[in-house]
């Protein structure tokens, strides 16, 4: 990419590599610029039709055909889960087997 400069009544076209703006050149910061917008364009791509949850907010959320108010909502990746739902225990953000409910059966 050129870039035009006018001196006076002269027009000088300069290579944008060869213009540093600081420490970087015209064409890097170019570049930095457009791969910017492309992760902020997959960002909201990823979030369209998804809901952004506020960790220790109140929420009313519907369960069936009830309302119910929750103080915070947690929200978990639906697994294939080898027992009933009682028999685990949420550990770092996982939902992990709980030994000690597991071992009573």
């Amino acid at each position: 990419m050129k870039v035009a400069v006018k001196n006076k009544s002269e027009w000088k076209y300069i290579d944008s590599k060869d213009i540093t703006i600081g420490e970087h050149t015209l064409e890097s910061l170019l570049k930095r610029i457009e791969t910017a917008e492309q992760a902020y364009q997959a960002l909201v791509n990823e979030l369209k039709g998804k809901f952004i949850v506020k960790h220790d907010t109140p929420y009313i959320v519907q369960v069936g055909n009830t309302l119910q108010k929750v103080d915070a909502l947690n929200v978990f990746e639906a697994k294939e889960l080898k027992l009933p739902l009682k028999y685990y225990k949420v550990v770092n953000g996982e939902i992990v087997v709980d030994e000690r409910k597991v071992g009573a059966l």
